[in-house]
Order: C-alpha cells, then sequence, then structure tokens
C-alpha cells in the first residue's frame, strides 16, 4: 500500500475540531445559549444542611410512618463517618418541603440512581419503587424515577426509605430534586435526543453490514454488524425517555453485557484488517474475549450482584489486551500513514477521549460535581453521551475504512478486469491462431495421408500387376494405419469445434429405425467376424426424431463402434422407446463392461478404462458423441460394470415442427458412412486380421462405367496427381494435368475440359479464385468443377460453394468416392446440356405455333366482328322491345278501358284515349332514345331511384297496386343494374298483358354474397310454355351475369299467381 502525505493528518485533527464546534453550537441553540442558565429546570429541595437522616428501620403502620424524633441526625454529619460510607442497611433521610414548591405546576420529585425506595409526605406513603419485589436485575445508574408530589406539600416533611441492595448510596450529596412534569419531560427529550439520533445511525448500519455479510459472506461485516447492534443497543439502555413510558429495566440491566460483546466484534475487525503476521495474536485474543463475554452473559442471568465485580475483572482484563493489541497496530499504522491510518487514528482517539471522559465522572465523584459546577449544560446532556458518542466517531472511521479499502479493491478491480480483457483479447486471437494451426495442419497431414493411402490402394487394385500375398497383407496394414490416423485427426477437429461452439446443427425430421439400420448395416462385417450378432428392437410407431442426420450417425457410429470393439461374443442390442418429449436409445452389448470407478472418467478427451486402452482407440468417440447429443438438447447415460457388459443410453427430442423428413437410406447416406465409417471398419478388421468387403473396394468389384470425357487434375503435389491418376486410370477419360492455376487456366484457354478436379491450396492462387475467374465465362453445366482439400470445416465447403463449385470433396477419400463423385457430374453436364438441346428444339417447335396462333386470332378477330354487329342488333330489338313494350302494354289497357267507357256513354272515356294518346307519344320517344342511347352502354345510373319511378308509374298509370322492400345494395357494375331494371319492367308488363293481376309485390335484397329479385302478382298461375322474347333476353342478360332465374307459382299462396326470382352474384361483396 503506498504512502501518503503526513498532511493527511492535519485534514483529520481540523475534522475532530469541527464536530467538537458542531457540537456545541448544537447544545447551544437547543438552550438557547449559555446566557440562559435560569431555563435549568429550578432545584426547590433544601440545600444538604437541612436534610436529616437515620439508620436502621422505622415502623410503618398501614402507610404511615410511626416516626420519633429522638433518632434523627443531620445527613451530612452522617454520611461523613465511616459508618455512613460503609453503610449497605437500609436508612431514611427527610427534609421540610419549602414554600417554593407550591410555585410549581404539577410538581414531581425526581429520583436518580437508587433502585429501591418508598416516599412519604408528612408520614403518608405517596410512591414504592421496587422495595416489596426487590428486583436484582436492575441498574441504580440508569434510573430515573417520577413521583408527583400533592398540591399541599409545602412546609410538610418529605421522608425517603432508601434500601441499598448491595452498595451504599450515602454521600455529600443526595441525587433528589423537585421539578415541574413539563420542565422535567423537555429536560430527558433534550437529553435523549442524541441517543435517539445515535441509535438511528447504529441500526442503519448494523442493517446493511448483516445484508453485506449475506451477500458476501465475509465475517467482517458481520463483527462490523454486531459491533452496530450492540451500540445501538446500549444507547437504547442508556435512554430516560423509555422509564416515562413503562418500566424497561430489563433492557437497561444487560447494558454491561454491550461491552464484552463489543469488544470481541472490533478485536474480530482488527483481525481482518492487520496484517497476517498479527492474526494468531488478534485470533487468540478474539477467542479470550469470547470467553469473558459468554461467562459475563451467563452471570448477569443468574446472579446480578456478580455482575459489577466481573466487569471491573474484565476492565483489568481489557488494560492489559488492549495495549498488546494497540500498540503493534499503531505502529503499523504509523508507518503507512495513508488514509486507513488516519481514520483509525482519529477513531481510537475520539472513543479513548469519550470514554475517559465518561467514566471519570464515575470513578471521581468530584470531577463530576466541578463539572457540573463549572459546564453544567456538558455535564447534563454530553457526560452520558461522550462516551457512546466517541464510539460512534470509531465507527465511523471504521466505516471509512472499509470504505477505502472498497474504493481500492474498485481500483485493483478496474485494473485487473483491463488487464483480463487484455489477456482474453489475446488468447481469443490465440485460440484463433490455435485453430488456423489445426485447420492448416490437418490440411498438411491429410495431404500425404492421402497420398499414401491412395497410392497403397492403386497398387492393392493391381495397379502394378499381381502382388505376392504377403505384400498384400502388409500394403493393407499400410492403409488401415493410414485410415486409423485419418480417422484421429478428424476426432480432434470435431473435438476443437465443439469445444468453441464451432459446430451448426441441421436439424430435420427423422426416421430413427431407418438411420439406426444403417449404421448397423455397416458393422456387419465386423461383427460377423467376430461372431456378435446385432439387434434391433423397436416398438411400432416411433415418433420421428430432430437431429441432425450427420451428427446422429456419427453419435450411432461412436456407441455401437465401442459395443462392438469391446465385445467378444454374444449380441449388440439396440432399442428405443418414448419418453415424454424424447425418444430413448439405448446400446446394449454384452462385452467387458467398464469399471465403476471409471464410468465418469471414460467421457474425457484420451480417457478410456484400463480394460478397453488393450484394444487400440483414441478415447475421443464418447467425449464427442457426450457434446453432440448435449447440443441436440439431449442426455447421455452410461451403466456398465466389470465383465457384465455396457448400457450406453441418450435421448434425442421429438420433432415438433414441419421439418423435411429424410424418409429413406439414400436420402441421408452422408460422409460419415461413405467415408469415415469404412476407413474405421476396414483398419478394424485389417487389424483383427480379416479383409472385408466394406474396407478394400478392389476395382473389380466397383462397378462405376465412366462416360468418355476430359478432365484436368489441378494439383501442386506430384503425389496427389499421380493419386488422382491411378484412381481414375482404367476408364475412358482423358485426363490432363496442371501444377499451378495458371497452368490451368492456360489449359483451358485451348480446350475446354468436360470436368475440373481443383485442389484449394496452389501456390500462386487458391483455387476459390481460380473458380470465380472461370465462373465469369462458364457456368456450371458447361465446366463442371469439384474442390480438393483437407480443409473440412463448414466455413471452407461454404466458401467453395460460394465460388462456384459443383461439389466439395475433403481428403482423404476413396477411390469409389471419388469415382461417384466424378461420373456423378459429368452426368449432370449432359443431363443439362441434352435438355439445353431440347430446349432449344421446344423453342423452335413454340414459334412455329405461336405464327399459327397469330393467324388463327386474326380470324378469331373477323368473326367476332361479325358476332359483334349481331349482338347490336340483337341489343337494339331488346332495347326496343324493353323500353316500347311496358308502354304500348299500358296503351292498350288504356284504349280497351276506353272502349268499354265510351260504349256505355261515359265521358271518362274520352280522358283514357286522351292518356292512350300519350303513352303513343312517350312509346316513340323511348324507340328514339333506345336508338340514341345504345353508344352509351358502359354510362352508370341510380338504380334505386329508377326502380322507385318505374314502380310508381306503374300504380299511377295502370291503376295496380305495388308493394315494394328494395334493401340497401352494395356496390353495382352498370350490367347488374341494367339487368335488374329491365328484368323488373319486363315482369311488370308480362304480369300485366297475360296475368291479369292487379297487385304485385317486389323485393329486392342481398344473402350470402348474392343479389335476390323477387316479383309476384296476383294474376293467373304461371303455365310452362316457350319463352317469348322479352324474357328469353332477360334469361341470357342474367346467364352473361352467371346468375339464375327461375319463373314459378307461389307455394306459400297456394301456387297462386306467378313468382319471378333471380340470384345474381356480387363479387367481393361480405
Amino acid at each position: 500500500m503506498s504512502r501518503r502525505s503526513p498532511k493527511r493528518f492535519t485534514g483529520v485533527i481540523l475534522f475532530l475540531l469541527l464536530i467538537i464546534l458542531c457540537s456545541v453550537g448544537a447544545t447551544y441553540f437547543v438552550n438557547d445559549g449559555f446566557s440562559r442558565l435560569q431555563v435549568l429546570p429550578p432545584k426547590v429541595l433544601p440545600s444538604m444542611s437541612k436534610w436529616e437522616a437515620h439508620l436502621g428501620k422505622l415502623p410503618i403502620v398501614d402507610n404511615q410512618l410511626q416516626d420519633t424524633e429522638s433518632d434523627w441526625k443531620p445527613y451530612l454529619q452522617i454520611a461523613s463517618t465511616a459508618q455512613g460510607q460503609t453503610n449497605m442497611a437500609e436508612f431514611w433521610v427527610r427534609v421540610r418541603l419549602p414554600s417554593g414548591v407550591a410555585a410549581l405546576r404539577d410538581a414531581q420529585l425526581n429520583i436518580q440512581d437508587i433502585k429501591a425506595f418508598e416516599v412519604f409526605v408528612d408520614h403518608r406513603k405517596i410512591a414504592s419503587i421496587n422495595a416489596d419485589l426487590q428486583e436484582t436485575k436492575t441498574k441504580s445508574i440508569f434510573i430515573w424515577k417520577q413521583v408527583p408530589l400533592p398540591d399541599d406539600a409545602t412546609g410538610k416533611w418529605l421522608q425517603i426509605r432508601i434500601i441499598p441492595q448491595g452498595s451504599s448510596v450515602m454521600g455529600v450529596y443526595l441525587p433528589m430534586r423537585i421539578v415541574e412534569a413539563q420542565d422535567n419531560l423537555i429536560e430527558l427529550i433534550r437529553i435523549d435526543t442524541i441517543k435517539w439520533a445515535l441509535i438511528a445511525c447504529f441500526l442503519f448500519l448494523s442493517v446493511v453490514s448483516l445484508g453485506v455479510f449475506i451477500m458476501h459472506r465475509d465475517v467482517l461485516y458481520a463483527y462490523f454488524s454486531v459491533l452496530n447492534f450492540t451500540c445501538a443497543f446500549a444507547c437504547l439502555a442508556l435512554t430516560y425517555t423509555l422509564q416515562i413510558y413503562g418500566d424497561w429495566s430489563h433492557i437497561t440491566y444487560y447494558y454491561s453485557v454491550c461491552i464484552p460483546v463489543g469488544m470481541v466484534a472490533v478485536v474480530g475487525i482488527f483481525e481482518r484488517l492487520t496484517d497476517a503476521s498479527l492474526h494468531n495474536r488478534f485470533r487468540i485474543s478474539r477467542y479470550l474475549l469470547k470467553l469473558f463475554a459468554l461467562t459475563c452473559i451467563i452471570i448477569a442471568y443468574l446472579h446480578e450482584p456478580w455482575v459489577s465485580r466481573f466487569i471491573h475483572i474484565y476492565l483489568v482484563v481489557l488494560a492489559i489486551i488492549i495495549p498488546l493489541l494497540a500498540i503493534p497496530v499503531m505502529r503499523i499504522f504509523y508507518k503507512q500513514r495513508d488514509g486507513e491510518a488516519a481514520w483509525l487514528v482519529m477513531g481510537i482517539g475520539a472513543i479513548t477521549l469519550g470514554l475517559c471522559l465518561n467514566y471519570a465522572t464515575y470513578f471521581f465523584p468530584r470531577f463530576g460535581k466541578f463539572a457540573y459546577d463549572y459546564a453544567p449544560y456538558y455535564y447534563i446532556y454530553w457526560i452520558e453521551n461522550i462516551g457512546i458518542f466517541g464510539v460512534f466517531i470509531f465507527v465511523l472511521s471504521l466505516g471509512m475504512v472499509f470504505i477505502t479499502r472498497l474504493r481500492s479493491v474498485f481500483v485493483q478491480n478496474q485494473v485487473i478486469s483491463e488487464r483480463l480483457q487484455d489477456q482474453n483479447s489475446r488468447l481469443q486471437e490465440l485460440d484463433r491462431l490455435k485453430d488456423d494451426f489445426l485447420a492448416n495442419t490437418s490440411h498438411e497431414l491429410r495431404t500425404p495421408l492421402q497420398g499414401i493411402i491412395g497410392l497403397t490402394e492403386s497398387l492393392l487394385d493391381g495397379v502394378a500387376g499381381a502382388l505376392h500375398p504377403k505384400v498384400q497383407t502388409n500394403l493393407e496394414l499400410v492403409v488401415s494405419s493410414g485410415k486409423r490416423l485419418s480417422r484421429l485427426i478428424h476426432d480432434l477437429l470435431d473435438l476443437s469445434k465443439l469445444n468453441h461452439q464451432d459446430i451448426a446443427l441441421d436439424l430435420v425430421s427423422l426416421p430413427l429405425p431407418d438411420t439406426v439400420s444403417l449404421v448397423l448395416a455397416a458393422f456387419e462385417p465386423q461383427a460377423a467376424a467376430k461372431s456378435i450378432q446385432l439387434v434391433k428392437r423397436f416398438p411400432t410407431g416411433l415418433p420421428l426424431v430432430s437431429a441432425d442426420a450427420n451428427r446422429l450417425q456419427q453419435i450411432l457410429y461412436n456407441l455401437i463402434g465401442n459395443a462392438v470393439k469391446f465385445t467378444d461374443t454374444g449380441e449388440v442390442c439396440v432399442t428405443a422407446k418414448q419418453v415424454g418429449e424424447f425418444v430413448e436409445v439405448s446400446i446394449i452389448d454384452t462385452g467387458i463392461g467398464i469399471p465403476k470407478n471409471k464410468l465418469h472418467t471414460v467421457l474425457a478427451p484420451f480417457e478410456q478404462a484400463e480394460l478397453g486402452a488393450r484394444r487400440g482407440g483414441t478415447g475421443l468417440g464418447l467425449t464427442i458423441s457426450h457434446k453432440l447429443i448435449a447440443m441436440h438438447g439431449g442426455q447421455f447415460h452410461l451403466d456398465a460394470a466389470e465383465g457384465s457388459g455396457t448400457t450406453a443410453s441418450f435421448t434425442i427430442p421429438i420433432s415438433r415442427k414441419e421439418e423435411d423428413v429424410a424418409a429413406s437410406e439414400g436420402s441421408f447416406l452422408l460422409p460419415v458412412l461413405d467415408n469415415q465409417l469404412q476407413w474405421e471398419l476396414s483398419a478394424a478388421a485389417a487389424a483383427e486380421g480379416a479383409t472385408s468387403e466394406a474396407g478394400n473396394f478392389p476395382a473389380s468389384r466397383i462397378r462405376n462405367p465412366l462416360p468418355s470425357a476430359t478432365v484436368l487434375l489441378v494439383d501442386d503435389e506430384p503425389v496427389n496427381l499421380q493419386v488422382l491418376d491411378n484412381y481414375l486410370s482404367g476408364s475412358s477419360l482423358r485426363l490432363l494435368k496442371a501444377a499451378n492455376g495458371k497452368e490451368a487456366l492456360a489449359l483451358i484457354e485451348q480446350h475446354v475440359p468436360d470436368l475440373l478436379l481443383l485442389d484449394v491450396l496452389l501456390p500462386d492462387m487458391n483455387g476459390y479464385d481460380i473458380c470465380r475467374r472461370l465462373r465469369e465465362r462458364y457456368d456450371e453445366s458447361t465446366l463442371p468443377i469439384i474442390l480438393l482439400t483437407a480443409k473440412g470445416r463448414l466455413v471452407d465447403l461454404l466458401e467453395g460453394f460460394d465460388a462456384g463449385a459443383n461439389d466439395y470433396i475433403v481428403k482423404p477419400f476413396t477411390r469409389h468416392e471419388l469415382l461417384a463423385r466424378v461420373g456423378i457430374q459429368l452426368k449432370l453436364s449432359r443431363f443439362t446440356l441434352e435438355l439445353e438441346r431440347m430446349v432449344q428444339e421446344r423453342t423452335s417447335e413454340l414459334e412455329f405455333t405461336t405464327t399459327r396462333l397469330r393467324e388463327s386470332v386474326r380470324e378469331t378477330a373477323e368473326t367476332l366482328n361479325e358476332l359483334t354487329l349481331m349482338e347490336e342488333r340483337n341489343l337494339l330489338a331488346q332495347e326496343i322491345h324493353d323500353h316500347v313494350g311496358h308502354t304500348l302494354t299500358t296503351s292498350i289497357v288504356q284504349m280497351e278501358a276506353a272502349k268499354m267507357l265510351l260504349e256505355r256513354g261515359d265521358p271518362r272515356g274520352n280522358d283514357k284515349l286522351a292518356l292512350s294518346q300519350q303513352l303513343v307519344r312517350k312509346g316513340l320517344d323511348d324507340i328514339r332514345e333506345s336508338v340514341r342511347t345504345l353508344k352509351q352502354q358502359g354510362a352508370d345510373f341510380q338504380l334505386e331511384p329508377a326502380l322507385k319511378l318505374l314502380l310508381a308509374q306503374t300504380e299511377d298509370v295502370a291503376g295496380m297496386n305495388v308493394e315494394h322492400d328494395i334493401s340497401p345494395l352494395p356496390p353495382l357494375s352498370s350490367m347488374h343494374k341494367k339487368a335488374i331494371y329491365h328484368a323488373l319492367k319486363e315482369g311488370l308488363t308480362n304480369g300485366i298483358r297475360h296475368g291479369r293481376c292487379t297487385s304485385f309485390q317486389f323485393k329486392l335484397m342481398t344473402h350470402d354474397d348474392k343479389l335476390i329479385f323477387s316479383l309476384w302478382n296476383d294474376g293467373e298461375r304461371y303455365e310452362e310454355t316457350a319463352l317469348g322474347f322479352g324474357l328469353q333476353s332477360m334469361m341470357e342478360r342474367i346467364t352473361q351475369l352467371g346468375g339464375s332465374l327461375r319463373i314459378s307459382g307461389d307455394e306459400e299462396r297456394g301456387n297462386r299467381g306467378c313468382l319471378l326470382i333471380i340470384e345474381l352474384p356480387v363479387v367481393g361483396y361480405k
């Protein structure tokens, strides 16, 4: 800790002086200034020289004192003798009350520091305090009792019976006075104000410290909380205002216990604040003080008279312990001279000064009398509070030490945080470099492995001719070792990705039985070589699981592979069942098992049981499987016993969403089985001396004919070029080779090959750049590109496909995989080119067909023109019929009526003829209007007003009764409006002309996206006959609009009259 300037101590001294001045000022203002000393409650009792005393008992009968004057002597005379100073028995004092008592309102006799006493006025008892109960658990120094005096007490004898209870109370003065009740209450409140404020502060600090201790579990804050609580309890015990509202002697009694308990807390705090060199000293002192504190509590509870004696012994012990602890502490802090030292010096100085002034009044009574005579206000208000105030300054100093240390810790944490951030950045950079190193190292290892494995397999396939059986066996071991090494590299990269969460799952809905069957089928040759039966027991109706197909196969491969590897005979059984929202898969074998003490360690990387270590392997399979299962949201469980087989169980979530379902084996046959699994199986078979069909894949057994094509091989490693040449030899391919990118681009410029096998890492430019440049001129079908690389990370694959590659093969790869990929790309290219040729042919056919269609459209247009002319003629006839038919029908009715009236000689016949004349003129005008409006077919009009006008005209001119109900209508097209209007006009005309009706009922409304038209007349019953021109035209209009028309009798009215119903769809109406 850095050393600070000594000027810091000057600031501490100034701070202490400021506190003293504030306390003086507060006392001054509370008492209205020192100049008004008369505000002290008046002490009306006579001086001690007028008091008399009597040693021994006096008779009391019925609360009346039977006094005799012969035994009373002056009080000072008895108190000055040895007998009076050592008197431990009951004694009496008395004085005659002066005349000043009558001037006081609600006069009270205050008696302080006496445990048990009785008060008599003129020989009559008026109060008794603890005289009969003899309660021992009280403290006389904290007792302040108020005894109300009678109003007529002036001039009477005041007699007080005092029971010392273990200690003499006779002295040079008696702690008694007579005051007014109001003045007494004000004085007690003034004395206790500081105490109550300190109680609140101590309790607040105690609660806060307790909370910090609960949060951080640092015992330092627990000691600080205990210290504050004991100080608050001590302040509460010292308050006098509590005694006004009840008997709190049991609280004041245990005041003495606060000192031992508080000292234990202080020593515990300093034990943690000081250097480690002093810890033993403080620890021993703390244990000793704890013993004293516990003893004090027990004694206080069992036997009160021993408490005072024990406290005196305890103070002597403190006088010995405190210097032993304080001197080395002060020496250390003096050497430091920093902020903590300054605060501790201030706190220790304040508590020492306060306690010395406080206890001086008790151990040196003359000092108390001197203070009262020359500084009455400080004596009354500060003598009792100065000690606890010093303790408060000490507690605040400790708090400031805590704050200083917390500030120092905060600064250190900031520095450490900055360092950690820097180190974290460096670690991230190192982690990135490590990942790059692993990726590059894997490439550097896989590239020669590809050469070793490829060349060896080529020799086994007979590229260099027949081999000696022993040579063939040794070459098979070379292939097996290379593949095992490749598997180890693959596992290491997977483990690194899992540790850094660099693997993304492609979750799909998978049929678990198909996936398990695929993996078991891959292990069949190895299991058959060891006479192991592979069993699958799945219930029917097992739901699909949500998993990454690649990673799920990897999990099953690792677990089933372990079961097969560590089982010599018997069976390996795979079971599954649904457990809630998961499917639990169990792989049960009858192998060598795992010792119980190794069940947890085998999940760590590179860990194997002792029995399993003899069978080879890397010890990474279970670790990788465990992490992959956790990524899927499942759990892994291993149950085994040595010699009793092993059960490996894991859960996988059920698919709960619409996902792509991989329903067949072929749809998710991924490289995990296509490459790594085959290699591991062949390696295991070679290690056991049995070459399985799944391991070597000789050329004679592979039927994968390739079409004739030109393939360009680009790789900077001659070994890799030779491996590719060996793999592709024996086919009808023409092979070109290039060692770098520039050479490859030059060859492509001369002749575009049918396929490009391109290595990613080349000396002049990488494969991604070459791929991008080629894609600027050639598309994927014209020049397919397969990238070859040892980098199998997802980001590398994505970058390759973004550059325009058709496929991506990770080294090392097998011959049959290369032949399959090359064959697929060549076929896709041929299919694409053939498709383009077919598209061109089809395009030519479509162009010819389009020409024929244009001619057909022209002929159709001419025909439509002729049809349009015919439609216009028909429309003209319909319009004339619609507009004129109704008018002429009405005119005929009027003329027939006129004829009948004229035959009868009725003059109204002339009126009917005049009306017929007007209707005929109107019909002619309608014909002209129809011809004029033929060219305005798209013109719109208001339907509802037109319908109401037509109905009104029919009612007025024809004398018919017409009832109508037209509901609110949605927006209608002009064709709909015309169809409805002309349908109503035709219906009214036919009803008047043919139906011989007298009334009509018309309704128009919408229902379920349809417009309902209903017109009924009460004329003749409708009979089915051929439709006339008007109804035929109406039906054609309704049909064109997608509606229907129906004419019948009304069944609700007994088939009377004629009912016309039309339904028209209304598009978009809700």
